[in-house]
């Protein structure tokens, strides 16, 4: 039996609804661009990337730069609120997660 022509969209907005949504998702129909923030400020994201091991995007604030700013795993849980994404993050030596914010450029066409 065929599948309908909306399944991808129904699958990602049921998981978003569910709470279950995750970056590798995200990406599978949203590019990452735009801006990223840990605190206040909101720094221009110039180029993303899937890291060498295939477990995490790598987020960079230059392009001649070869360590990025910040590393999220593509198994984390996203939050999609309007073109802003909410991914809670844990670092080493940090005992609690810290919250990772997104604005995309423009709003993922499901929503």
């Amino acid at each position: 039996m065929p599948r309908p022509r909306n399944f991808g969209v129904n699958h990602y907005e049921n998981k978003h609804l569910l709470g279950e949504l995750t970056l590798s998702d995200l990406m599978e129909f949203c590019e990452i661009e735009g801006e990223f923030t840990i605190g206040r400020n909101w720094l221009p994201i110039v180029r993303a990337r899937i890291s060498k091991r295939r477990d995490a995007l790598e987020i960079f604030m230059d392009n001649l730069e070869s360590d990025p700013e910040i590393e999220i795993p593509l198994d984390a849980k996203v939050f999609v609120d309007g073109n802003v994404v909410r991914i809670r993050v844990s670092w080493v030596g940090y005992p609690e997660n810290h919250e990772v914010r997104l604005r995309l450029d423009r709003v993922p066409d499901w929503l």
